[in-house]
Order: C-alpha cells, then structure tokens, then sequence
C-alpha cells in the first residue's frame, strides 16, 4: 500500500508533504495541495463552483455520514433526494415568512441592547449575549418557543450542551448529550399547536411519508433536520466578528451608524434591506470569519474535476478551506 500511494496513485503528482502521501499527518499550503492518500486542499476560489456549483458532478465527502442513520438536508451525499427536501427548507426561510417573523426579531433585539445598556460601563463579554441572542430567536422561529437566555443572561442548559457537543475538542459522550437534546427539542415541538406556520412546520412536512399504515413521519429525517437548524441557528460568529471589526474600525462604524440612522431603521427594519453599506459590512465580515472556516469537503465524480488548471482524478476528496481563500492576495483581481 505504501508503495502503491508513493509511486502509483493518482494523486502523485500534486505537491505536498511526502507523508502525506502515506497518511493524514500534515497540512500546508499551496494553491493545490495533497494533504492526505486520497485528499487535495484546494486554495483557489474557482474550488467553490466547481464543487459545490450548478452541473458539478462532484458529490459531498463520507465526512457527512456523521449524523446516520439521522440525515440532516445539509447531510444529503447524493443529489436525489435533496431537491424535495430543500424545497421544504426555502419555504421555512424564504424572506416572506422570516419577514412575517421580523417583531419576534424586534424584540429579542430590544432585550439584547437593553442587557448590554443595564451594564453602563462595566465590561460584558458580549460574545455570551450574542450567543444569547442568537439562541433565543432560533428557538422561537424554530420551535415556537424562546430559552430565555437573555432575560436570565445564563447559560441555558441546552446551550452549553450545543457548545459542548459541537466543540471540536468535545468529547463523544458531549455529542451525544446533544443529539439527544434535539431530538428530544423536536418531540416537543410535535406536540404543540401554533397559529402559523413556523420553521419545524416545513421540516415535518418535509418529513411526511407514505406507508402501509397511513401517513407517518420519517423521524430520521425529522431529528436530522432539527440537529442542522439549531447547530446553524444558534452560532453568533458572525455577529460576533461583524462587532469587532466595528470597534476596531471607529471611521466604518461612523459611517454605518449615520447610515441607519438616515434610513429611520428604528421605526422600519425593512429598511435595512437598502443600506448597500451595511451589506458591503457583513460581506467582509463573513469574507474575513467565515461562519465555516473549513471543511464542507466534496468528492469528485466518475469523470474527476478541472480546477485551476489542474485535473482531479475521480474519487478524491476536495477541502476548501473558506477562511484561507478569503484571505490569499490571488484569490482577486485589481479592478
């Protein structure tokens, strides 16, 4: 096998590491770079279309079977299956319904600003109230309830099991705990009756299936889907970084608060929508700290890839890493 991987594999002629072409020790950098028998670390932007672009033959990496037999849409390998069910997914987040929502947004908002304004000048780890936050909206929008975190300002239970269980320096006994909490967040869920359509409405309908006895839900599914919303829904990052470069860039934070304030966003948060500067913020903040720095590794096809100039032989798993691109001088042009 050794000798195989040395001197035969496809992969031999990308540069790397020459352990890395017996196993996964090392991970260094360069425009393509193999960083394990079988696996290339792409540091190109034209990586991202290839790979994960409309017509790629590509499909996501067996990294994705970490929820089975529970399958989350974001876990979905194959392509069949996965149109129906992010379907489902549009309908829960489309504008019209988050917009439907945007009171409850409001004033889990309000609460937030008059946390952080009770602290006068006291220092706060905002990173906790962001994170506060953050819990507290994906739990309304998506399970019809909040977990008052920030009308206590602790750390709820589940939270810190979220934390926990996504660490990856956690434990597997962590992960657990968390898996068992959504799906036990789920069953709640199921019981209730709410007025309108929430997020959990589409996923169960995404869930439905028929069968000898009737309709029932594929709760495999169903548990998959309510791991992937709280995971994504209760991570702050963005916020968190979108604060900080604010505070370390007083001359932006000018602008952008003379922006809004212009806009009247006090009185209509729709408006939000046509501050160009404010998304000219969250994009860099999101090119600078991706909400996912790594991962999201993809395999090639029967017929293998062509990415910057260099073809991928079929069968090789393809890292790219958002964080490294975002901030490599080649991945732009001068205008």
């Amino acid at each position: 096998m050794t000798v195989y991987r040395i001197v035969f594999h496809p992969l031999r002629s990308f540069k790397g590491p020459f352990l890395n072409r017996i196993s996964k020790l090392w991970h260094l950098f360069h425009a393509v770079w193999r960083h394990g028998p079988s696996e290339l670390t792409i540091f190109h932007p034209e990586v991202f279309n290839a790979i994960a672009g409309p017509g790629t033959q590509c499909k996501k990496s067996d990294w994705y079977d970490m929820l089975y037999p529970l399958v989350a849409l974001n876990s979905i390998r194959e392509k069949t299956g996965y149109v129906s069910r992010r379907s489902k997914w549009d309908q829960a987040l489309k504008a019209t319904a988050m917009h439907d929502e945007e009171i409850k947004v409001v004033r889990y908002a309000t609460q937030l600003a008059q946390a952080l304004r009770a602290a006068e000048e006291a220092a706060v780890d905002v990173t906790d109230w962001f994170s506060f936050f953050s819990f507290d909206v994906m739990g309304d929008l998506a399970f019809a309830k909040s977990f008052d975190t920030l009308a206590t300002g602790y750390w709820h239970n589940s939270v810190k099991l979220v934390r926990n269980g996504t660490d990856l320096l956690g434990v597997a006994s962590s992960w657990l705990q968390m898996i068992a909490w959504c799906k036990s967040t789920m069953n709640e869920r199921l019981k209730l009756k709410v007025d309108k359509p929430d997020a959990s409405y589409w996923l169960i309908e995404a869930a439905r299936q028929d069968t000898a006895n009737g309709l029932s839900l594929d709760m495999d599914n169903l548990y998959g889907d309510a791991i992937a919303i709280i995971i994504a829904g209760s991570i702050a990052t963005t916020l968190m970084y979108l604060f900080l470069n604010l505070a370390e860039n007083p001359d932006i934070q000018s602008k952008l608060r003379a922006d809004l304030l212009a806009h009247g966003w006090r009185s209509d948060v729709s408006l939000l929508k046509c501050i160009p500067f404010l998304d000219a913020v969250i994009d860099e903040t999101l090119r600078l700290y991706p909400a996912v720095p790594t991962g999201g590794s993809r395999m090639t096809g029967a017929s293998g890839a062509t990415i910057a100039g260099h073809y991928i032989p079929p069968e090789t798993t393809i890292v790219a890493p958002r964080y490294t691109i975002g901030r490599r001088q080649k991945s732009f042009q001068a205008l």
